[in-house]
């Protein structure tokens, strides 16, 4: 999982990446994410 302090990256079912800062989402929390 490519790190940068706190802020994980995750890839969606569909395609499309996330940023996730500690527990929280900062985009699209509805979506079921698969770590990269």
């Amino acid at each position: 999982v490519p790190k940068q302090g706190s802020l994980l990256v995750f890839k969606l079912s569909d395609g499309n990446y996330v940023k996730v800062l500690g527990d929280k989402l900062i985009n699209r929390p509805e979506d079921r994410l698969k770590q990269v």
